[in-house]
């Protein structure tokens, strides 16, 4: 599609100082930090890992710091694993013609695992295992690298990357979902003891081959390690939430803390036995079933919390420190990023506000239409809403391809298409974009057949990759000319994109995590039906999405502010824009109560809001 230009002032509203930076398209406003390009940012104090540590890559005021210094990091996901060794500097080659600084890669769990369950990152079995040295010929070649071990890679790997032994070998992490039902995912239970001595098992030695190549001054290296990958999104999609005996013992444990005396009123099973509770909450009624979803999401979001910080402290324990951590949500897909916000609100506690911690969105849109541009505009403005001040936005998963994944000549994305997505995505203040996928390749052998008639680590047959801009074959591809095209466009005007944040009208649309608490759905509850109707046709976006769309093609640039964290100021957000359905909790109510009181505007869409 042509960009169609967003008018510099919004109605109503007094124009800000801002700078409009013709190379990156018409429309484009960016409000420049305070300070020189150059200096700001290293006088400035910076966030530090959490861990006491001198950190060489930081960040601070919505900017990503390499040294002290505002950086713009432009990756391309190549995957070491899915070539053979002789071609990986070819592929790196290529993400230098299309002008990239940095290379992001899975390092798949089940890939350096052997069949005698040895863990071999050295390359002793097979040289593409050797994982140093593809880091290590990414820094020869000038590239950062954003390191993503696991545990869950997915990436189209069988066991979404976790070797199968780890399931076989303790049944116990296999969830059991409504009624006792088998997982029908890979999912496991993140905190099962078993399942957690393996993954340490796997981070002890596959971190401190990526300790000894953090990035340092003057050498680049890795500059960010991602923690797991999409957690809590196999359960999500499948509606099959994580109940296992281990699971429910520790739910019941924080339903009695929550509540208390008062459980009683909200679960009628509350006074019975341990068996009795768990078999209520595996087969819920329909009387309880809307507040087991609340509460079942609530605590999910802080057993996901727990699990990333304890992936944290095995990584921190095998030298990876002084870089961020990484945390990549879900929920993009099919053109639409409507459910995107569950992930925010499975994931945000694992992130926000957490020192050394930044979120990553994925971002699977396809052809950016009058329908889903607002889509992308709000993952950014949903994801910084619970951001704090110093997090920075990031794309951990960009789609840069031509979206014919099938390889079957079904569908292609338009040329233009990533080019209009990364400007967009820049100028609402994105630091760091990796395109995924920015080169193929083909799936290898495993070492001991499994018997499935695709003897390989992936699912996709031999070929991998097949609409990246580089072909599995290291070919370009469609995409190829016009990701080099925006990679080069972005780089030429770092040294003002770097430092600069976005600048928004005084008008903010409010986020309300809690509405999104659906991902643990009560099967055959006319109840929960009933809410998840109303919230899903409301929440976020407005009623068929027309309140964020409106808003935004009538030349309003708005932030979002999550309604959960705290009162807002009129001062600060002079005008609130709210859509939501019958159901809105009882603190967010007296928060705009109060917000009104103290004169604030708020122009609600279809609320009829319930306590």
């Amino acid at each position: 599609m042509t960009q169609q230009p967003v008018p510099v002032t919004a109605p109503g509203f007094a124009p800000r100082r801002r700078t409009v930076l013709g190379g990156l398209g018409a429309g484009v406003a960016l409000a420049a930090a305070p300070g020189s390009l150059n200096s700001a940012a290293a006088a400035a104090t910076t966030r530090s890992p959490g861990d006491g540590s001198a950190a060489s890559v930081t960040y601070r005021d919505k900017q990503f710091l390499i040294d002290g210094e505002p950086a713009v990091v432009l990756a391309g996901e190549i995957h070491y694993f899915r070539l053979e060794r002789a071609d990986w500097q070819s592929r790196l080659d290529k993400a230098k013609e299309a002008g990239l600084n940095a290379i992001a890669t899975y390092i798949p769990w089940m890939w350096h695992e052997t069949a005698d369950g040895s863990i071999d990152v050295t390359g002793r079995t097979r040289p593409e295992r050797d994982l140093g040295a593809f880091l290590d010929l990414c820094r020869e070649n000038g590239f950062h690298v954003i390191a993503r071990p696991g545990p869950f890679t997915m990436a189209e790997l069988k066991g979404e990357g976790v070797p199968q032994r780890v399931r076989t070998d303790h049944p116990e992490i296999v969830p059991t979902g409504w009624h006792g039902d088998k997982a029908t995912t890979a999912a496991v239970d993140y905190l099962a003891p078993a399942y957690l001595k393996e993954a340490r098992r796997w981070y002890d030695a596959v971190m401190p081959v990526i300790a000894e190549r953090l990035h340092r001054k003057g050498r680049p290296g890795v500059i960010a390690c991602q923690l797991d990958n999409e957690i809590g999104m196999l359960p999500w999609v499948s509606n099959g939430p994580v109940l296992t005996d281990r699971c429910l013992r520790d739910f019941n444990a924080w339903l009695d803390s929550t509540y208390g005396k008062d459980l009683a009123e909200r679960y009628p099973f509350a006074g019975g036995s341990a068996a009795e509770r768990d078999a209520a909450i595996r087969s819920p009624k329909d009387g309880y079933a809307p507040a087991l979803m609340h509460d079942l999401g609530t605590y999910m979001r802080g057993a996901i919390a727990d699990y990333a910080a304890r992936l944290r402290s095995y990584a921190e324990a095998g030298g990876v420190r002084g870089i961020p951590f990484l945390i990549n949500i879900h929920g993009t897909g099919g053109g639409s990023a409507e459910n995107f916000p569950i992930g925010v609100s499975q994931l945000m506690e694992s992130y926000a506000g957490k020192p050394g911690m930044i979120s990553g969105a994925d971002f699977y849109l396809g052809d950016l239409t009058l329908g889903n541009v607002t889509d992308l505009y709000l993952v950014n403005a949903f994801m910084d809403a619970v951001n704090d001040s110093d997090q920075p936005l990031t794309a951990l998963e960009f789609d840069a391809g031509h979206a014919d994944y099938g390889d079957d000549l079904s569908n292609e994305t338009g040329r233009g298409a990533v080019g209009l997505k990364t400007r967009l995505c820049v100028a609402q203040g994105a630091k760091m974009i990796n395109y995924y996928l920015f080169a193929g390749g083909f799936n290898p052998k495993l070492d001991k057949p499994v018997g499935d008639g695709n003897d390989r680590i992936g699912i996709t047959g031999e070929r991998h990759g097949f609409a990246a801009p580089v072909d599995p074959e290291g070919r370009p591809g469609v995409s190829f000319a016009a990701t080099k095209e925006t990679a080069h466009a972005v780089h030429g005007l770092a040294a003002a994109l770097a430092p600069m944040r976005a600048e928004y009208d005084d008008v903010v649309l409010g986020f309300v995590p809690d509405h999104y608490l659906t991902e643990y759905r009560p099967p055959d509850s006319d109840a929960v039906q009933a809410v998840v109707d109303d919230v899903t046709g409301t929440r976020g976006f407005g009623p068929r999405g027309a309140l964020s769309r409106a808003m935004l093609l009538g030349g309003f640039r708005y932030r979002s502010v999550d309604l959960q964290a705290g009162d807002l100021d009129p001062a600060e957000q002079p005008v609130l824009a709210l859509a939501t359905g019958q159901y809105l909790a009882r603190m967010v109510q007296e928060r705009l109560v109060r917000y009104l009181r103290a004169g604030g505007c708020c122009c609600r869409v279809r609320c009829r809001a319930r306590t």
